[in-house]
């Protein structure tokens, strides 16, 4: 488990499958290879050496699944787990 900034500050857990942890510390272990430097200058996970590059934020992630489960059409015990775990109240959630 990872926990993430959620909107408006508290944390939100995050669940990883030991898949993607073991996929994750590859990407960290091989950083210094593909000529990412270090995690001072380029804290991001899935960080890019160019500039002006999009930043995959917390916050647009939200939007973006927000999104995708209003198009899912979710039950609403369903829709109340998701707003928990994306740090929403949900009333928020059902607003936007």
């Amino acid at each position: 488990m990872v926990e993430i900034k959620g909107k408006r500050g508290p944390k939100v857990p995050l669940l990883l499958t030991k898949e993607v942890k073991e996929a994750i510390d590859v990407l960290v272990e091989k950083r210094t290879e593909v000529g990412i430097t270090g995690n001072q200058e380029n804290p991001y996970l899935f960080a890019a050496t160019g500039n002006g590059s999009l930043a995959v934020t917390s916050t647009r992630l939200r939007k973006y699944v927000a999104t995708v489960s209003q198009i899912l059409n979710l039950q609403k015990n369903e829709l109340d787990w998701l707003a928990c775990h994306l740090g929403h109240d949900i009333s928020v959630h059902r607003e936007y």
